[in-house]
């Protein structure tokens, strides 16, 4: 700031309220595989594991602005990254027919989250 103004530019600084929401601890996100009869075959912790003892407080995972919700089908896939060339491999191997009202899992990385 004061560089700018040291070379005759005007700076102001305005006060934004932004609006961000936060995972409640209490009651993490999870994925959870259920059975045909209801029976749980899989469900993730909800919290990630701390590696590094000097960093307890870890944000539990969570994408911004995305609202809670329940998805079922008894259609599960996977898709790698779920980059454009992993969709195209998916509907080569099974259909696209097959895909439609499926949920679909995708790795981390390589592109950005919110576009998965």
């Amino acid at each position: 700031e004061e560089r700018w103004k040291s070379d005759g530019l005007q700076v102001t600084k305005p006060k934004y309220n932004v609006l961000l929401s936060y995972p409640d601890n209490n009651n993490p996100n999870r994925v959870t595989l259920i059975s045909d009869n209801g029976m749980v075959i899989f469900q993730t912790a909800g919290v990630e594991k701390i590696y590094d003892s000097t960093l307890p407080k870890i944000v539990n995972p969570f994408l911004a602005y995305t609202p809670n919700g329940t998805v079922s089908s008894t259609k599960l896939f996977y898709a790698n990254y779920g980059e454009l060339e992993d969709f195209q491999t998916l509907v080569s191997l099974v259909g696209n027919a097959s895909l439609q009202g499926s949920i679909i899992i995708m790795r981390y990385g390589r592109i950005f989250r919110g576009d998965k």
